[in-house]
């Protein structure tokens, strides 16, 4: 017979003995039951690769460091009275000849939602020499039980300090890697704070920035990423934007906003034919003079095609040419956008110390932002952690599609972004803000025509909020849906359970989504507007008034104060800071105080996330 270090142990075995330790921690013990019997948890606390599944005859499976350390037979579970029980078969290194050990774990209430968790292994060798296998378990379990005190620990500090992120999307044009966040922070948010590497980016170039938080009853510790794609949509030529105007040109209904553009387009293109009509049939006979002056305007047209034209059209026009319109040339740049912004989303939701994140999309920016949320949500809808008591969707979405008060319905999103978070879904976006956003106009640049537009959002090719429902019948007749039932085994051994998720064009079930804009018109903000006629009557469309001193050319300066401004005068951004909703750190506090402690392992959540269907 050996020791655990394999060193023979000079020593007889006589009767039986018992080791009891215990330790107190600081969750209930509801809580710190999950995680003495889950499985990820127990790797953490008990020893990588250990498992003990709370169902009686499944196998259980202790680990040290040095691998397997005890295997044996779970026979008896009692959740209401938070114990379990094992029979456990000795190691090798025990000798021949000792019979398997009783082994018990159980947890009691302590005062101030603190708890006692107690282990007792009875039915081991008696033996006083060091290394003996009463030694043995004695150490080991006191050991554990200390690792489950730090980690109930861990959870707890967790639990008190919750950590918001905002997502900046940039506009059109070839702005350089930061220079958006950086704007936005300094123009609107006005708080201090330090750049970081972003450890979400593949860009070596970009940085994030932490602000520095106050009291985290009212605004978290928030950080501040950028989704950088300007690097992504290069060598636009003119046949390509060319090609896109002239396909707006031959649209049927052109927005408002546009109406005077448009003209004045179809008055140039009809100006240069009849010039060249009268030429061709002899109508206009230039004389020298004005071939002379003809050339001078030809060159100075050319110097400043050169200088400003061709830098806006290819640079700046053309990235939404190029992303607006999925021909065969673009798909590949419109993929690369979408990746790189699913990719940022998934690499903050697994990270596992976030709890809330809002998406910022400014022009051409909010448009992906909002491609970004949907093809993230098809990813993501429909995990979640597989807890015993997963609970139905508490919100009934598709009873309330005839709410159009805005205050009423963002209420309802968020009450039910915060169900679903209670059942453990790693869904963490709460808003989405889009600022000058020509989603306004999504109909005529999403689309040929409205009749096909409204078409693919029936068809949940692009999310509406509210989302377009499933018209089913019932019992009590027909009844519209948005949520869906799916079986699933729970991670505590449990069969025959649901989950209640929404279904794949349903991200604005439990986002709420504010659009603020400018005045729409040609000499003020001729790309933004009111989004709500296009997307749906959940959107909160807020109009702005032009800053002082800046009555004109507002497109750029949604987070940009204005210097004639006094503090608290500044209207669009105190608009912005109320879309974004940063002060919430008494509301994530509460309801992080609800949620299981499995959410909080200091592990990345998706790995033990299921997909259902």
């Amino acid at each position: 017979m050996t020791s655990r270090q394999g060193e023979p142990l000079d020593q007889t075995l006589v009767g039986e003995s018992a080791i009891t330790d215990h330790v107190d921690v600081c969750l209930s013990p509801e809580q710190a039951w999950q995680l003495v019997v889950d499985c990820e948890a127990q790797q953490l606390w008990i020893g990588s690769g250990s498992c003990m599944l709370p169902v009686p005859g499944s196998g259980a499976r202790l680990c040290d460091e040095a691998g397997d350390w005890r295997r044996g037979t779970v026979f008896a579970v009692a959740p209401a009275e938070s114990s379990i029980e094992c029979l456990l078969a000795p190691p090798s290194w025990w000798g021949s000849g000792v019979p398997q050990t009783r082994l018990a774990i159980r947890l009691s209430e302590l005062p101030k939602g603190r708890s006692r968790v107690e282990v007792e292994e009875t039915g081991l060798p008696a033996d006083s020499t060091d290394g003996s296998p009463s030694e043995d378990a004695r150490v080991f379990w006191h050991r554990a039980l200390e690792r489950l005190r730090d980690l109930c620990a861990r959870i707890k500090k967790r639990r008190e300090n919750p950590r918001q992120a905002v997502v900046v999307i940039h506009g059109i044009g070839e702005q350089e890697p930061g220079a958006t966040l950086k704007s936005f922070v300094s123009g609107s948010l006005k708080t201090e704070g330090w750049l970081k590497p972003d450890r979400a980016s593949r860009i070596f170039e970009m940085r994030s920035m932490t602000l520095k938080a106050g009291d985290r009853q009212l605004r978290p510790r928030t950080e501040v990423y950028e989704l950088y794609w300007a690097h992504l949509i290069q060598d636009t030529n003119l046949t390509q934007v060319v090609s896109w105007i002239r396909d707006l040109l031959f649209r049927r209904r052109v927005p408002d906003r546009f109406v005077d553009a448009w003209y004045l387009a179809w008055g140039a293109i009809l100006g240069i034919v009849a010039l060249a009509v009268a030429r061709a049939v002899g109508w206009w006979q230039p004389q020298i003079a004005y071939l002379v002056s003809g050339g001078i305007v030809a060159l100075a047209a050319t110097a400043l095609w050169r200088l400003l034209g061709k830098s806006f059209v290819l640079g700046s026009l053309g990235d939404a040419a190029r992303y607006l319109t999925p021909r065969p040339a673009n798909i590949e740049k419109r993929q690369a956008i979408r990746e790189a912004g699913v990719d940022l989303l998934e690499a903050l939701h697994t990270r596992g110390d976030l709890d809330r994140i809002v998406i910022v999309g400014h022009s051409l920016g909010s448009v992906i932002a909002y491609d970004v949320i949907t093809h993230f949500w098809i990813r993501a809808h429909r995990r979640h952690l597989r807890l015993p008591r997963v609970r139905k969707a508490g919100i009934e979405i598709g009873r309330s599609l005839h709410k159009t008060g805005v205050k009423k319905v963002q209420k309802l999103q968020h009450e039910a972004w915060k169900m679903a978070r209670a059942n453990s879904q790693p869904w963490l976006i709460t808003d989405l803000v889009t600022l000058g956003s020509p989603l306004s106009a999504a109909e005529f640049l999403m689309a040929r025509s409205p009749e096909e537009f409204k078409k693919r959002q029936t068809d949940r090719e692009f999310p509406t909020c509210p989302p377009v429902c499933e018209e089913r019948t019932v019992r009590q007749g027909k009844r519209r849906f948005v949520c869906f039932d799916a079986p699933y085994d729970d991670r505590f051994g449990g069969k025959d359970r649901s989950f209640s998720f929404f279904h794949h064009a349903a991200p604005f079930a439990v986002t709420r989504w504010t659009n603020l804009h400018f005045p729409s018109r040609l000499h003020k903000d001729p790309v933004g507007g009111p989004v709500k006629g296009q997307f749906g009557a959940w959107v909160r469309d807020v109009p702005l008034e032009a800053p002082v001193g800046h009555p004109r050319f507002l497109h750029c300066r949604y987070w940009q104060p204005s210097e004639q401004c006094t503090e608290g005068s500044e209207v669009h951004i105190q608009a912005l800071h109320d879309a974004l909703g940063l002060e919430c750190g008494r509301e994530l506090l509460a309801e992080m105080s609800k949620h299981s402690p499995l959410m909080y392992l200091p592990t990345k959540l998706d790995a033990q996330a299921s997909r259902l269907g």
